[in-house]
């Protein structure tokens, strides 16, 4: 009788183990976020300009406001339970994360967004970044299509573009260049 209690016992503590484990890593996933780093200065270089950017302000509406060296707002993002926004409320990545989802731009129905990838590795001048979840935007009614990519606690680090201007081959647009504490 005392080997079945013990049996018992230590099959509980097992699945309470296990239980807890599950829970602290889905805890530990929900509070990966992929807002930029309020406590760095980033570097982005777009086309042929470089812009510097930090973190200016929380606006009314919860967007972490990012400006340039004059102070000129540049963008904004907000996260919530859902996804991440940009300053045009567009929802940039739908939460929770996982490849193949796929979701449409809630003001232009023509904008098709697809996570082609969560666990990308992938290196700019700024340097290498893991776990990068890589957005797919498509306009349906043409050819074009933008890859965004995000870093966790980084935010965006990279985007190309194909589309009539770039006659149609995946280009750089935007680069994290450089990364550093403010």
């Amino acid at each position: 009788m005392k080997n079945i209690i013990k049996i018992v016992l230590s099959f509980l503590l097992l699945v309470a183990f296990t239980i807890s484990s599950v829970s602290l890593s889905a805890d530990a996933s929900k509070k990966t976020s992929y807002l930029m780093n309020k406590k760095k200065l980033y570097t982005y270089s777009q086309y042929s300009d470089v812009t510097t950017v930090k973190f200016k302000q929380k606006t009314e509406f919860g967007y972490d406001e990012w400006v340039n060296k004059n102070d000129i707002p540049c963008f904004a993002y907000k996260e919530t339970k859902n996804g991440l926004y940009d300053s045009f409320r567009n929802k940039d990545i739908s939460y929770p994360v996982k490849k193949g989802k796929v979701w449409y731009d809630k003001y232009n129905k023509n904008y098709k967004y697809k996570i082609i990838d969560s666990k990308r590795t992938i290196k700019t001048k700024a340097g290498t970044f893991k776990n990068v979840i890589v957005v797919k935007e498509n306009n349906t009614k043409s050819k074009g299509y933008s890859v965004s990519y995000y870093a966790p606690n980084t935010g965006i680090i990279l985007l190309t573009r194909s589309d009539k201007t770039t006659k149609y081959k995946a280009k750089k647009v935007v680069e994290l260049i450089k990364l550093k504490n403010k």
